[in-house]
């Protein structure tokens, strides 16, 4: 009796929300592919209220080599280290806004001996001012700038919700303020984004 345009589905990829999609498709083939609007990634939720272009990689590219750092866009997940120190800097200030944590703690946690943390700043410093000046944003300002208003909608299906972070929690949590429900579909044995802020806890101690 639900329609799918009252049910908001929100996960890591667009090959999940896909996948969701042509799940639902063959139980009910009554309805229309176009019905699934709400079936998104949580970034894709989240663009609905931005109006910036987004950061390009080449652009950051550019970014960062005006300050001498050459990224390689590789990064190890085990201990958020990067193969250069491009990498490792640009991932101190991701993390600090996905973990919702001030620079300063992030640089220590991360235990980058080699990365100073006056050359995060700068490049904190940089990449506000480049957005500022071009009105662009990147993906975290996604999650960031997101305008707060609950979405409308009767029903939310989070997925992979062990692997979300405190960002990502906070802007859900917002969307989905006028939901009846809220179905959050987790596993605490799959734990992959720990080093960015996920935390099996916070879905073991959610009270109905």
């Amino acid at each position: 009796g639900v329609q799918p345009e009252r049910v908001v589905f929100a996960s890591f990829t667009k090959k999940a929300v896909e996948e969701m999609i042509e799940r639902v498709l063959i139980k009910f083939p009554k309805f229309d592919r176009r019905q699934f609007k709400n079936f998104k990634t949580i970034h894709a939720l989240g663009y609905a209220s931005n109006n910036k272009k987004i950061i390009t990689p080449k652009e950051l590219f550019e970014l960062a080599k005006s300050l001498g750092l050459e990224i390689s866009y590789y990064i190890n997940q085990e201990d958020c280290g990067g193969a250069k120190m491009g990498d490792q800097v640009v991932t101190i200030e991701s993390l600090s806004r996905l973990r919702m944590v001030s620079l300063e703690d992030q640089w220590y946690e991360c235990c980058f001996d080699d990365v100073p943390l006056y050359l995060v700043k700068d490049w904190q410093n940089t990449l506000n001012k480049f957005k500022e000046d071009n009105n662009k944003a990147d993906f975290t300002d996604l999650l960031e700038g997101y305008n707060g208003l609950a979405l409308d909608a009767d029903y939310m299906i989070v997925d992979e919700a062990q692997d979300l972070c405190p960002l990502q929690w906070k802007v859900l949590n917002d969307m989905s303020k006028n939901c009846k429900r809220v179905y959050i579909a987790g596993d605490d044995d799959q734990l992959i984004y720990k080093w960015a802020g996920a935390d099996v806890d916070y879905i073991l101690n959610i009270k109905k």
